[in-house]
């Protein structure tokens, strides 16, 4: 009897040690090489979205709910956020912690961003929505004069850095890629036209 009591004490402790490692293995990971991205789609155009960029590439399931969750082993760098209808830039970096919502039937109006990350992706969702009120017909830009269109390229770019400016992103390496993008999209529209 006495050494079926410490077979059973030994059978306890084991399992705790067991466990208790398990346990260490799981909490002690480094998370902050991973992109945790979660939120909710209200409306989803589909039971997935699909995230690319930089040879990355990763369909995530999203439930009947609209919700999603899943971790991404990403470099820092510019993505594209898709759920097969609408799709839209997306800026990852190892750590970052987003929670994304939006309606599915009004995409770009609805897209919010929360977390750990927000504020290149609602920076990147405000130029979206910026270039859509800004953007000039074909008509309208046929007509203009070269130094209406000039005039209307530079109020463009000061807009956009005033844009970005007022952001309060503090990752500078997203600041200057976006600042340099502003400055080639300008010349470039001024070369075309020319």
């Amino acid at each position: 009897m006495n050494s079926k009591i410490n077979f059973h004490k030994f059978l306890t402790i084991l399992t705790t040690l067991v466990l208790t490692y398990f346990l260490n293995v799981i909490y002690s990971q480094d998370l902050s090489s991973y992109v945790r991205l979660y939120g909710e789609i209200t409306n989803p155009n589909s039971d997935k979205i699909i995230i690319r960029g930089n040879g990355y590439s990763k369909v995530i399931k999203v439930n009947s709910n609209g919700a999603f969750d899943d971790t991404l082993a990403v470099k820092e760098g510019n993505f594209n956020f898709n759920d097969t209808r609408e799709s839209t830039a997306l800026y990852l970096a190892p750590g970052y912690h987003l929670e994304i919502s939006f309606d599915g039937k009004e995409f770009d109006e609805t897209l919010k961003y929360s977390g750990i990350g927000e504020r290149p992706n609602n920076f990147n969702a405000s130029y979206f929505l910026f270039n859509e009120k800004n953007a000039i017909d074909s008509e309208t830009y046929k007509k203009m004069e070269n130094q209406e269109y000039f005039d209307y390229e530079l109020k463009t770019h000061a807009s956009l850095m005033k844009l970005l400016n007022e952001s309060e992103i503090e990752n500078e390496k997203f600041l200057e890629n976006q600042a340099d993008k502003f400055r080639f999209q300008m010349l470039n529209n001024l070369i075309n036209k020319l």
